[in-house]
């Protein structure tokens, strides 16, 4: 498949993943199974990972390792669940825990393996953290 087809799954940049959806075909064929054109270019959506402590806490994690709780599961899951109907070629995430959990999340629905990136973690906020 052309780069210019594939879906992209990016979790953790910013607390989002980002969703790169694949561009129509040249001929201007309807995505598949949705009989509406794609408009230009790809698709992007930004998909925030799930709950963690130190969100209902109201702290600010920046680079900190914060765990999921149940409920920031149970959101991945959900989330997880719409967003594998995209059907994506990749999954790329931070590999920090609250991130890399939710990515795990489609990458179960979807047979495919994360790639697990330092480079997407959130930004390092000093002593604003915790």
């Amino acid at each position: 498949m052309a780069d210019s087809h594939r879906a992209f799954i990016c979790a953790g940049h910013q607390r989002f993943i980002i969703v790169l959806a694949g561009r129509p075909a040249p001929d201007g064929r309807p995505l598949s199974g949705t009989g509406k054109k794609a408009g230009r270019g790809r698709r992007i959506i930004l998909w925030r990972h799930g709950q963690t402590l130190w969100n209902v806490e109201r702290r600010f994690q920046g680079s900190t390792d914060v765990d999921l709780t149940e409920v920031g599961v149970s959101q991945a899951r959900r989330a997880a669940r719409l967003l594998a109907g995209l059907k994506p070629d990749a999954i790329i995430a931070s590999d920090l825990r609250r991130a890399a959990r939710t990515a795990a999340e489609l990458a179960e629905l979807t047979g495919l393996e994360v790639t697990h990136d330092e480079a997407l973690r959130e930004t390092y906020a000093g002593v604003w953290q915790g």
